[in-house]
């Protein structure tokens, strides 16, 4: 997957933790969305009025205005339209505002799920995805995965568990400086993330880890 048609979509992610900001747009960033921070609600209703917004992502904890409150304003914004993705760590949130359905139009649980946020937002802005067949990916040597740090081997799979691409390049990026002997394994395991072979990714690293000491 590479992007998709049409016109670049602007997405709003409030959240008063940088973290989950930083690992939204690095999901989002490299499929083509403009991904714009807003740390609290009074942040995200300037940028709602503006200028036109796609959508929401909107965590529900966040000091002094709720992502409940906020959504509420945003429906009497000019961005009144625009689809509200609420986020939250507790999956049972969302059924216990049945009462406020009317201010937002779906659910997220923390830690955001890729594949799934990808289908939310397929769904909201009604998006076709475009579709590429990677490069091919360079064979590993035999003896180089051998040698790496156990630690190592679990970070990237948990990594690639949620989804968190720019974690997994950044933690990719610390094993090729350490060791110039990984560089070819590096190298296929970024093609197969850049290609958005997770499901492949994962499984080469699940046989890695069930023989690693």
């Amino acid at each position: 997957m590479r992007g998709y048609l049409g016109g670049r979509r602007a997405l709003v992610i409030c959240d008063d933790e940088p973290a989950h900001r930083d690992f939204i747009a690095g999901l989002l960033e490299p499929l083509g969305f403009e991904v714009l921070p807003a740390a609290d609600g009074q942040a995200c209703l300037e940028l709602a009025q503006h200028r036109p917004i796609d959508l929401f992502l909107l965590d529900i904890t966040m000091p002094g205005m709720s992502g409940w409150e906020l959504a509420q304003r945003l429906r009497d914004s000019p961005a009144a339209d625009a689809p509200v993705i609420m986020v939250s760590a507790n999956a049972y949130e969302s059924q216990r505002e049945s009462a406020r359905q009317s201010w937002h139009d779906d659910f997220i649980v923390k830690p955001v799920d890729f594949w799934q946020l990808l289908e939310k937002l397929r769904h909201h802005l009604s998006l076709e995805w475009v579709y590429e067949e990677p490069e091919p990916a360079p064979h590993p040597p035999a003896a180089a995965p051998a040698s790496v740090p156990r630690e190592a081997l679990e970070a990237l799979w948990s990594l690639g568990q949620i989804g968190h691409v720019r974690g997994i390049h950044q933690k990719l990026d610390e094993l090729e400086e350490g060791d110039e002997r990984f560089r070819a394994w590096v190298g296929h395991l970024r093609a197969l993330v850049k290609g958005f072979q997770l499901n492949r990714y994962l499984k080469e690293l699940e046989a890695l880890r069930s023989h690693a000491p």
